[in-house]
């Protein structure tokens, strides 16, 4: 057996099924191994989307993503999507071959480990036949507990070399190494403490974040919340949950006019799951007047007031709000709260009624985004990025859905696309919805051919306003000249047919409605491209407008 071969054998036996990358002479004989044993290998268009790709799949799937780039240029041009999922905590497994060990006058020579260290990925590298599939179970370990990125470097010299087979029978796995976690409970004394600031409460508020989610823990915030009368929120990536008719929505700068007013109102914020960051609190003035109760799993550390909470109980989401929960009933404890007719009709106002004078041949963005929202099921997974489209969609998609993702990590344009490929592969047959501005997709719009030979059940929505939005509303607002960030696009639509997919640029609102019916009518990817006016969203009309209507 070569080398090569042993690194397969051994993804293939931590669980491999589907890895997304491009072909180089350093990496060919592992790809043919593992096409061999039967794994879905998918060539990409470009590095940085295969490694966006193998974060959407993973993200998606709960497993460790792979992605596969060859040496060099490869690996450079993979460093957006290495920084972007380091930022986001998603466990990847990256296959690098390397230039052989000791030409540095190599073509494609570079020193790859500073390089990956610079992303914030990890690094570990093959330096011997004997500690190969050592070095493979090695980086899904570390991935796996590091929660981020692990490039595998492999010298193209090394893999054409013998491995000794018996070694090969004897692989023991990453996963076989480790044990679920137990939940754990903060101490008593802390608990206590919890408890005596809810009961000092008057006008508590509970934010959920993914962290919630990923501990089981919705049932137990509702609980929780019905006790002593809390409005209920959430960090964008949980926009919607826990579904109740007290949830008002996202917390910080993507919050409504009328939460924001109600937070404004907080005596007590408990944070369940969530990071309590700068967005999420803006620093602390959406909550001026709360004292913070914050439970996490992880140590103790700063929210985006530059503060740890009052009361920081680290412990497992569900058990520790449950203990709280419990401590409360067997008091005898319960409150009103929030939970009035005057908060109940304010959460039920139009988000931003604001009206805008519009452009012809263009529709308001809000409306369709409210069709989307309308005409998508709820179990169509959603994809979106983290520029102005974000302030559009946030508030104008309320319908909470089972898989909704932000490529909000290092908030880098152009993530969309291919996260959202690897999202859809991972569910696929069942059907996924991104939405991205023109700028953003037109950086990998090569990838919707990747979409296409997938044939993938993806709608590509496309919020065009012909122009670096990010940019247009920052100049607009200052009163600068903002014709050098108004960029012609072509139509889009017309581009995903010429690469396979189906679609149609949409100028009215029946466009956009017949977009998504004619998506959901068929089967393969489809590109809608929707001219909209240069709306600012509520997020933008407070950072650069100083708005707040």
């Amino acid at each position: 057996m070569k080398v090569h071969s042993a690194l397969a054998s051994a993804f293939v036996k931590e669980g491999v099924d589907t890895v997304f990358g491009v072909m180089g002479n350093a990496n060919l004989e592992w790809w043919l191994d593992l096409l061999e044993a039967g794994v879905d290998v998918i060539h990409t268009r470009q590095e940085t989307p295969a490694v966006s790709m193998a974060e959407g799949w993973a993200r998606a799937t709960g497993r460790v993503g792979v992605a596969t780039t060859t040496r060099g240029p490869g690996l450079t041009q993979s460093a957006t999507g290495l920084t972007v999922a380091t930022k986001q905590k998603v466990p990847i497994v990256v296959f690098v071959g390397a230039s052989p060990r000791g030409d540095q006058t190599h073509g494609q020579y570079l020193d790859h480990k500073p390089f990956v260290l610079a992303t914030g990925a990890g690094y570990v590298g093959v330096e011997t036949p004997k500690d190969a599939q050592d070095r493979v179970r090695d980086a899904f370990f570390r991935a796996r507990t590091e929660r981020r990125p692990i490039v595998l470097d492999v010298p193209m010299d090394l893999v054409k070399a013998d491995f000794d087979e018996d070694e090969d029978e004897d692989y023991v796995a990453s996963a076989d190494l480790l044990k679920q976690p137990q939940p754990f409970l903060p101490s008593p004394s802390r608990l206590a403490e919890a408890v005596d600031m809810i009961k000092a409460s008057r006008r508590p508020v509970i934010i959920s974040g993914i962290g919630a989610a990923h501990g089981g823990a919705e049932e137990s915030i509702l609980r929780l919340g019905d006790r002593i009368g809390a409005l209920l929120a959430s960090t964008l990536p949980m926009k919607g949950r826990p579904e109740s008719e007290w949830n008002a929505g996202i917390a910080g700068l993507f919050s409504t006019k009328p939460a924001g007013e109600l937070f404004g109102e907080a005596d007590l914020v408990i944070g369940v799951g969530a990071s309590m960051d700068q967005r999420t609190i803006e620093g602390g003035y959406s909550f001026a007047g709360a004292r913070y109760v914050h439970i996490d799993a992880r140590p103790p550390y700063r929210m985006g007031n530059d503060r740890v909470a009052d009361c920081y109980l680290q412990g497992d989401g569900r058990t520790t709000v449950e203990a709280l929960e419990l401590i409360l009933a067997g008091d005898g404890f319960s409150q009103v709260g929030y939970r009035t007719d005057d908060v109940a009709r304010k959460l039920t106002a139009d988000p931003d009624p604001r009206v805008f004078e519009l452009a012809p041949g263009t529709v308001d963005p809000r409306r369709a985004a409210a069709i989307l929202d309308e005409l998508l099921p709820r179990e169509v997974g959603l994809v979106s990025g983290m520029a102005h489209t974000t302030g559009i969609t946030a508030l104008s998609m309320p319908k909470p859905r089972p898989l909704q993702l932000w490529t909000t990590g290092f908030i880098a344009v152009g993530q969309v696309i291919p996260t959202a490929i690897g999202v859809a592969r991972a569910v696929h047959p069942d059907r996924v919805a991104m939405i991205e501005g023109d700028i953003g997709v037109m950086m990998h719009v090569n990838e919707l051919d990747t979409a296409a030979r997938l044939r993938l059940n993806l709608l590509v929505v496309i919020m065009n306003d012909e122009a670096l939005g990010t940019e247009f509303h920052h100049m607009s607002a200052h009163h600068l000249p903002t014709a050098s960030v108004e960029i012609a696009c072509p139509d889009l639509g017309l581009v995903g047919r010429s690469l396979g997919c189906r679609g149609r640029m949409a100028r009215t609102l029946d466009d956009v409605r017949a977009g998504v019916e004619e998506f959901l009518a068929g089967e393969g990817p489809y590109v809608l491209d929707i001219r909209i006016t240069r709306i600012p969203s509520v997020a933008y009309r407070r950072l650069q407008y100083g708005m707040d209507d």
